[in-house]
C-alpha cells in the first residue's frame, strides 16, 4: 500500500504530520522523526531530529543533537555530540579517553563532550 504525504503544515520546510515526524523509542533508543540510521547501529542513544547514523557506523550511550551526521565506519561511544556536528568516516570518539581529551571535554565520569563548530580530526 503506497503512503500519502501527510496533511499538515509545511511551516519552516517540515511535514507536520506525525507518521512522518513522531519519535520511535525502542531497545533503548529514542530516535526523533527526520533522523535516517542507514546501516549503522544504535544503542542506548539518543537521537535528535534530522541526525543521520550511515553505513557500518557505531552510537553507543550517546546523545547526538539537531544534524549531527556520523560518517561510514566511525564509532562514538559515552559522547555528547551538539548540533550539526560531523564526525567524519573511521573517526573513533570515547574509546580513547586521552586521545579525546586534546580535542575535546571528557567528564570525570568520562563522557565525551563535544561543542558545536568542531572539528573532528582522524
Amino acid at each position: 500500500m503506497a503512503h500519502k504525504k501527510g496533511l499538515g503544515s509545511s511551516k519552516n520546510g517540515r511535514d507536520s504530520n506525525a507518521q512522518r515526524l513522531g519519535v520511535k523509542a525502542f531497545a533503548g533508543q529514542l530516535v526523533s522523526g527526520g533522523s535516517i540510521i542507514s546501516g549503522g547501529s544504535v544503542r542506548r542513544s539518543i537521537l535528535s531530529p534530522r541526525v543521520r547514523v550511515n553505513s557500518y557506523s557505531e552510537v553507543e550511550e550517546s546523545v547526538l543533537m539537531d544534524g549531527v551526521e556520523v560518517g561510514r565506519h566511525a564509532r562514538v561511544r559515552r559522547a555528547i555530540v551538539d548540533k550539526g556536528v560531523k564526525i567524519p568516516p573511521y573517526a573513533s570518539i570515547g574509546y580513547d579517553l586521552d586521545a579525546d581529551r586534546k580535542q575535546f571535554t571528557v567528564t570525570e565520569s568520562g563522557i565525551v563532550v563535544i561543542p558545536k563548530g568542531a572539528v573532528i580530526e582522524t
